[in-house]
């Protein structure tokens, strides 16, 4: 705005913000002529003058230029024999990849193609060198930058569970935080036109193992329109046409040389090509063995450069022969970085472009753009697509609500009719078996739940996810599930064996325990490389639970006697050694105390205690026994009063084993929220941000 011949410029809350000389701005300022104005990652020069008025001259040519400046990325390996190396992934690095160029990365396996591409979209950091994206360093700006780029990873960044109009929806939600829903409907209807796949809008993605939803192909280009939904300027591309057949290939490269044409830059790792999308590459990029053995024109020159020594014009009409040179070469001892850096094409590709354009910009100072949504915003969003996810998931679902029914019917042929007997007998059995019960549903429910969808949230946790909602998301819908199973197996099993319990406090309290099992499972999950690698952890981690909950060996049985560990202090860390302690204490509360659910102190007047006639056991005054246990010695000098076994009594520190119902409750929900606590820090440590 103008006002009095004065300039002023004010951001108007913008996703990728505004800057005037380098520095944030949060509210109007007055503008001078040669101001520098930073409009996301495009800088302009404030100028004015009496026949144009006011003008921004563009300072960057139009569209995205990458500059690597020798970058090495090493990593620590163990070696049997050397104990701990670093094995170098690559060396020296160098080259500039101007505006609207496409440019592929190709090499023989192991030769850091991945790797690469990670390093240039920002979601590694190289051990040494530089990214610029338009001047600026790419890690110190990464907040701003990454709203300008796109990245389709190798793996699907969809949930097979969900239409395509859906995957695109929830995804749009989370990124675009500046668009209404329609606005969002209309972008996702122009995408999928230029894709190609408009038709398949509300089909369900559904998986490659299976013969429902879309094609391979299809599948590749509903990961790219989540990219282009947001518009980036920057597009990374993992093995792109991996997969996919000769025709889905083809339409794919033609949409990438597309994006390339309308200006934005697009940087791809591919294997294998035909030599029509071949051609289609304006440059190349050849690594061996983490080095930069070629970049420069594509066709026919990257042939020919690796086949020198041939004169067959034939050669040039299979790009394969390229890298079959460069490993017939390499099998000739011939060092591909130093012949590349002795060709005209480093002079013209590298060391000209960089002598000739690359012009380094000054650093944001001190600034964190949040261009995600909010927190309860996040929530919300993830909450409604894993509620989504999950009730179309209908098989895995319904097989998770069905252990309710089948686990309690197995209890109701075990305990009912003449075998309520045992339960009145030795009530602990079943109880138990209903706490192993509840931990078990809470595991199995959630244990692949952040495994599965590893790519998911790397790609979405890039571009502005937050950790919290996302692990928070999951677990409101899976404490709905473990409720419902908890409840039916509860309700099912009192209705045919009388548990003569408070069935409201034992729902509760099975709950409960079946939340701490579902934040066990979740960083499970977390830390687990694979589906089944979680799966199998969880016998490892169930096991203890069970044989050190009290169930099969009673607390006060457990042995004491050794000095820094025992069976006794195991069972302390197991929630369900806790949860039995609770439904144990709500039995004898529900069947000796009219007041349903009090936890009373039971008065002894120890005076009327024999102790010479029963030196194994002692009298407190004041105590609430974990297994109470009326004993009437009338006849024997207790008159009727209440006697306590010291094996009641922890010989370690004289710390009573029945502990207060409040510390119970506490530990449990400690063992609900710290795995969720570990969870966000195993998440946090594995993600880029």
């Amino acid at each position: 705005t103008t006002n009095n011949e004065h300039h002023y410029i004010e951001d108007l809350k913008s996703t990728n913000c505004t800057l005037v000389n380098n520095k944030p701005i949060d509210k109007k300022i007055e503008i001078y002529e040669g101001d520098r104005v930073t409009l996301g990652i495009y800088n302009y020069i404030f100028k004015t003058n009496e026949k144009e008025g006011i003008k921004l001259i563009s300072v960057d040519k139009d569209g995205i230029r990458v500059d690597v400046k020798n970058v090495y990325y090493s990593v620590n390996i163990k070696d049997k024999n050397l104990g701990k190396t670093e094995k170098i992934l690559l060396d020296d690095i160098s080259f500039t990849i101007y505006p609207s160029e496409i440019v592929g990365i190709m090499g023989l396996s192991g030769a850091g193609k991945t790797t690469l591409l990670n390093i240039l979209s920002g979601y590694s950091k190289p051990t040494e060198g530089q990214v610029f994206i338009n001047g600026r360093d790419l890690y110190k700006n990464y907040d701003i930058i990454k709203n300008f780029i796109g990245f389709v990873p190798q793996d699907d960044i969809i949930h097979p569970e969900l239409t395509v109009y859906e995957s695109l929806f929830y995804s749009s939600k989370l990124r675009l935080k500046d668009l209404s829903d329609d606005e969002i409907d209309n972008r996702i209807d122009i995408v999928l036109k230029e894709l190609g796949i408009y038709k398949t809008k509300d089909v369900l993605i559904g998986s490659p193992d299976t013969a429902k939803g879309i094609s391979g192909g299809q599948r590749k280009r509903v990961n790219i329109a989540m990219e282009l939904l947001s518009n980036p300027e920057l597009i990374f591309l993992d093995e792109p046409t991996s997969g996919l057949s000769s025709v889905d290939t083809k339409v794919v490269m033609d949409k990438l040389k597309e994006l390339s044409d309308s200006g934005k830059t697009v940087i791809l790792t591919i294997h294998q090509p035909s030599l029509s999308n071949y051609k289609k590459m304006d440059n190349i990029i050849i690594l061996t063995h983490g080095k930069l053995a070629y970049f420069g024109a594509n066709y026919p020159n990257s042939i020919e450069f690796f086949n020198q020594d041939i004169s067959s014009e034939e050669i040039i009409h299979d790009p394969d022969n390229a890298l079959l040179g460069l490993d017939n070469g390499e099998k000739n001892n011939i060092n591909w970085q130093v012949v590349y850096k002795n060709s005209d094409s480093y002079n013209r590709f590298v060391k000209d472009r960089f002598e000739n354009d690359l012009n380094e910009t000054n650093d944001i100072e001190s600034f964190k753009n949040d261009s995600s949504n909010s927190f309860l915003s996040q929530l919300m969003v993830l909450t409604k697509r894993y509620l989504n996810i999950k009730l179309k998931d209908r098989v895995n679902t319904i097989v998770l609500f069905i252990q309710s029914p089948i686990i309690a019917l197995l209890l109701i042929f075990l305990f009912a009719g003449e075998g309520y007997e045992q339960y009145e007998n030795t009530p602990s059995i079943l109880l138990f078996i209903l706490i192993i019960s509840a931990i078990w549903f809470g595991v199995i429910n959630s244990v692949r739940e952040i495994v599965s969808e590893k790519a998911i949230f790397n790609r979405e946790r890039l571009f502005g996810l937050k950790i919290l909602p996302y692990i928070l998301s999951k677990f409101i819908i899976l404490s709905i599930l473990s409720f419902i199973q908890v409840s039916i197996l509860i309700i099912l099993v009192n209705s045919y064996v009388p548990l003569n319990i408070n069935i409201f406090h034992l729902i509760g309290l099975i709950f409960l325990t079946s939340l701490s099992g579902l934040g066990i499972g979740l960083f499970l999950s977390a830390i687990a490389k694979s589906a089944s690698q979680a799966l199998a952890i969880v016998p490892i981690v169930l096991l203890p639970m069970i044989i050190f909950a009290g169930g099969m060996i009673p607390i006060k049985d457990m042995p004491t006697n050794r000095i820094y560990i025992d069976a006794y202090r195991v069972s302390m860390l197991m929630p369900t050694r806790w949860s039995l302690e609770e439904v144990l204490r709500e039995f004898d509360n529900y069947n000796r105390d009219p007041q349903l659910g009090l936890r009373e102190p039971i008065y002894v007047n120890c005076n009327d205690f024999n102790q010479s006639k029963y030196p194994t056991m002692i009298c407190k005054d004041y105590y609430n026994a974990l297994y109470p246990d009326d004993i009437d010695f009338s006849t024997e000098g207790c008159e009727g009063k209440r006697c306590i076994e010291d094996n009641y009594i922890d010989l370690i520190d004289n710390v009573w084993r029945n502990t207060p119902s409040y510390i119970i409750y506490i530990i449990l929900v400690l063992y609900v929220f710290i795995p969720l606590i570990l969870t966000s820090i195993i998440l946090k440590k594995r993600s880029r941000v």
